[in-house]
């Protein structure tokens, strides 16, 4: 699913599309509340910009519905599902860089926290494997923003963090997903 984005600088999209993969085809959906570019996305149902607000898409009645808004306001940050719950992984309400992370689950409507990441991190890339979250990458602060090649995997069991090898090239704003064969690929900048 794509949801928004950028056709020019500062002209921002409200539309949805869909990819069904079986027949090549591309879906638009019923249009977003609002225009947004950067938005998160996980199992097609689930965005947010720089905001708290949150919206699911029903992809049976085509609607768009608000939930319960996140915690933090965010933007630059990484949107990931894992175990039937939605995680908000680092992002920026405004200059101060985010170590917390954030669960949303749907029996309860409700978000809430979780272990906080070790570092702080703007705009990493995150992924569901194999019962843990895997956040890459990403922009840290600390007096002066660097790039980084930390890889981190989220045990939600333990609610706990642990660093794994370093990626070859430090990358922030680029995308993450797992193959059929089991492999983490990093995709852009």
């Amino acid at each position: 699913m794509c949801l928004g984005g950028e056709i020019k600088r500062f002209q921002t999209l409200d539309c949805a599309q869909f990819f069904d993969s079986v027949s090549s085809t591309w879906t638009l959906t019923k249009s977003l509340p609002y225009p947004v570019c950067g938005a998160g996305l996980s199992s097609g149902d689930i965005h947010s910009n720089f905001l708290r607000r949150v919206h699911r898409y029903d992809l049976d009645r085509d609607l768009w519905s608000e939930v319960a808004p996140m915690q933090y306001d965010r933007n630059g940050h990484s949107i990931v599902a894992l175990n039937h719950r939605i995680y908000a992984v680092g992002g920026t309400p405004s200059r101060t860089v985010l170590q917390a992370v954030e669960q949303y689950d749907p029996s309860v409507g409700r978000w809430g926290g979780v272990a906080d990441l070790p570092v702080r991190l703007y705009r990493p890339a995150a992924v569901a494997y194999n019962g843990h979250l895997y956040a890459s990458g990403g922009l840290t602060s600390g007096g002066s923003t660097l790039s980084t090649t930390l890889t981190l995997r989220y045990d939600p069991q333990a609610h706990t963090w642990s660093e794994l090898a370093s990626m070859p090239t430090a990358r922030f704003w680029y995308l993450a997903c797992v193959g059929p064969n089991g492999l983490i690929y990093v995709i852009g900048r």
